[in-house]
């Protein structure tokens, strides 16, 4: 019983590092240069290439709701309207 425990777990072993994927970026970009530095609520003036296309997103950071002290700008997606945004790449396609 012991030896095909043994070997049972072996095999799954050995399937879970043959299925196991690696996540890459694809594209990269910051927020930091949008609206003056500063935060805004349900903001829609990208200056870099991005759109909001749906709903609103928020821009945060820099001591504005800044849930992630340090790190510049980012945008939250669920806004602040109740209805969550798309940010689309106006420049990128994949």
């Amino acid at each position: 019983m012991i030896r095909i425990f043994k070997i049972f777990s072996i095999i799954s072993a050995g399937f879970i590092l043959a299925f196991t994927s690696h996540a890459s970026i694809l594209y990269s970009d910051d927020f930091n240069v949008e609206h003056g530095g500063a935060g805004a609520l349900n903001f829609t003036g990208f200056s870099k290439g991005w759109a909001v296309t749906k709903g609103s997103v928020d821009l945060i950071g820099n001591g504005f709701y800044d849930f992630f002290p340090g790190n510049g700008l980012f945008i939250d997606l669920d806004g602040t309207t109740g209805h969550a945004g798309t940010l689309t790449s106006t420049r990128l396609h994949l």
